[in-house]
């Protein structure tokens, strides 16, 4: 089983055999490890939760996977 980023991410790349339809299922987030005790490391989840906040990374997302991806979105697809 695949999440829905990686989902859209195969349905927007050739041979455009894909789709994605209805809405979004087995959402989760992801993770980074660093290694414990890291001085930096509560600064840099503050940092990463900053940025999700703002959108930025949903737009990092976006322009990753659907922008560069060469297939037509379907009016049923997920896509953002």
């Amino acid at each position: 089983m695949f999440d829905n980023v990686i989902l859209d991410y195969m349905a927007s790349k050739e041979p455009c055999d894909l789709v994605t339809i209805g809405r979004m299922f087995n959402k989760a987030g992801y993770g980074i490890a660093l290694r414990k005790g890291l001085k930096y490391a509560d600064q840099f989840s503050l940092e990463v939760l900053k940025l999700r906040q703002e959108g930025v990374m949903e737009r990092l997302q976006k322009d990753y996977i659907y922008e560069t991806g060469r297939c037509q979105r379907g009016e049923n697809s997920t896509f953002l």
